[in-house]
């Protein structure tokens, strides 16, 4: 870089390189000033307090050996910087840390970001306050009804009012979070933080989007048992089926003030009293089923007879999920816990505890029953396994037609106990095919191969159970593809029963479900009837 002039400040303005100027004032002489007008004149007053000091000998260099310093500056590195002996050796890499580590910002540039991403529309912002006001107001009602309407909604409606909702409060948190960053920023200054002004905006966001989430999240979990009683109680019971208790109940009964008729919220599952329940001490039988329309298994059971309470847990679609939910060791202990305390607290049975449990599923909730078999917490009490068009297994290693035998061990134990009466297990299962895994009817077979018990053929007509005139059973199937089950092989040794069904279809798969009351639980019945 050079001056207007053209010299460089490197370059020696004296003529003749010793350091001393033709110009310059010798030996006592005072410095001047040249003004103006080209005269001298003196700037220094005439004596000082430095004039009486000794004269030291100037211990500048000749300007020779400041071309040398400059040289060896230009050649050996900063004093305050050590040469590295080897740059390959330590490589020095950059990273995004070390870069939002020297990056600053201020207060005020944060809420300028803020103040941008919040800015009115150009017509609103031009608008009176009065008017910006009631848009927000009644956005923030908006909000507050749809978040009080998932109380009365269910089913798809709920889920789109939940969703709306959710959306609605995050952006009016978001919005009102960057107001208030903005505002903060007016008044605090230029106050200096680490980092991008991007990062301080993006952090505030995040918080108050992922806290209205949560908010939304909580008001729909606190609001589902509510919405259970209203939107899927099954039926009303009639005058005979009356919640109110037994007429032949007393006031020493733990039934006596019961509610009968209705179900009630659990953790991802709903509990029903069937109207005709009773329990003279507390205990009661239990049906847990897995994966189902949850009113077409409680008519179900209402239909079939059965004095016991049942459990409803739907956890998606495929057999991993139905595994994941009941991994732990004590997940059923729990599950059971739960079922007592609310059958006490909700449904007003006092002294509630388990009796016997039995195991229900269709199709891919067999993978919860396996859970459970396995887990051995209070196993004890599990009395009956109901498999509709289940159980599935795994193929072995290297085989596509082969099924893996321990991917079936803790079904083929429980059969065991079934085939020497101390337990119950009936299975029904169709013709379906499938592609990546077994089917129900190879996995079946490989079931009882090892169990060492062979299939006999039967009549269709004569052993095949009857259609149900539930109506919710009848809905349940696609539109013209209403069939009901028809048995075409049976198994069977002592209280494992195996029925296998015709059909390859959607709707055959479906009757499993529809016709429980009239295959699976009357035997179960059977087994309980006091």
């Amino acid at each position: 870089m050079s001056d207007s002039d053209g010299s460089s400040p490197t370059d020696d303005p004296r003529p003749d390189g010793d350091g001393v100027s033709g110009d310059d004032p010798g030996p006592g002489q005072e410095p001047e000033d040249t003004d103006s007008t080209g005269e001298r004149s003196a700037r220094l007053p005439a004596e000082t307090p430095m004039d009486n000091l000794p004269v030291v000998p100037s211990s500048k260099p000749p300007a020779a050996s400041l071309e040398a310093v400059r040289d060896e500056r230009q050649i050996l590195p900063p004093k305050h910087e050590p040469a590295p002996t080897d740059l390959s050796e330590h490589p020095h890499r950059p990273s995004v840390f070390d870069a939002l580590r020297q990056s600053r910002t201020t207060l005020v540039e944060v809420g300028q970001v803020a103040q941008r991403l919040s800015s009115f529309a150009p017509g609103l912002a031009d608008a009176r306050k009065v008017v910006r006001h009631a848009v927000f107001s009644f956005a923030a009602g908006l909000t507050l009804a749809l978040m009080v309407t998932l109380v009365f909604a269910g089913g798809t409606l709920r889920l789109a009012l939940g969703v709306l909702a959710g959306t609605c409060a995050t952006a009016l948190a978001v919005f009102g979070a960057l107001r208030l960053v903005s505002k903060f920023a007016e008044r605090q200054g230029a106050r200096a933080l680490p980092g991008p002004s991007w990062l301080w905006v993006g952090a505030v966001v995040t918080v108050a989007a992922t806290a209205t989430a949560g908010f939304t999240f909580s008001v729909w979990e606190v609001t589902k048992p509510a919405t259970a009683r209203r939107t899927q109680e099954p039926f009303e019971p009639d005058a005979s089926n009356s919640a109110a208790p037994l007429a032949s109940s007393s006031a020493g009964r733990a039934d006596a003030k019961m509610k009968r008729g209705v179900h009630i919220g659990l953790e991802r599952g709903v509990l029903y009293a069937p109207p005709a329940f009773e329990s003279l001490d507390g205990q009661f039988d239990l049906v847990i089923h897995f994966h189902g329309n949850v009113q077409l298994i409680e008519q179900s059971v209402a239909a079939a007879k059965l004095n016991a309470l049942v459990a409803v847990y739907n956890f998606g679609d495929g057999a991993g999920q139905y595994s994941k939910p009941l991994r732990g060791p004590y997940v059923f202990d729990r599950m059971l816990a739960t079922i007592e305390a609310r059958a006490k607290s909700r449904l007003g049975l006092r002294n509630a505890q388990v009796r016997r449990i039995a195991l229900s599923a269709w199709s891919a909730g067999f993978a919860s029953l396996s859970r459970i078999l396995s887990s051995r917490s209070r196993l004890a009490l599990v009395d009956a396994v109901l498999l509709m068009d289940g159980p599935h297994a795994t193929f072995a290693p290297m085989s596509e037609t082969e099924v893996y035998p321990p991917s079936l061990e803790n079904f083929a134990a429980f059969a065991r106990r079934a085939m020497s009466g101390h337990k119950l297990m009936v299975v029904t299962h169709s013709a379906i095919e499938t592609e990546g895994y077994p089917s129900t009817t190879q996995t079946v077979d490989a079931l009882l191969k090892q169990l060492g018990i062979a299939r006999q053929p039967v009549d269709p007509n004569a052993a095949s159970p009857p259609p149900v005139d539930l109506k919710v059973a009848k809905m349940a199937f696609p539109s013209g593809e209403r069939n009901w089950l028809r048995y075409v092989t049976k198994a069977q040794k002592k209280d494992l029963i195996i029925y296998g069904c015709a059909g390859n279809g959607k709707g055959d798969h479906i009757a499993h479900l529809a016709q429980m009351s009239v295959t699976v639980l009357p035997l179960l019945r059977e087994r309980w009837k006091e």
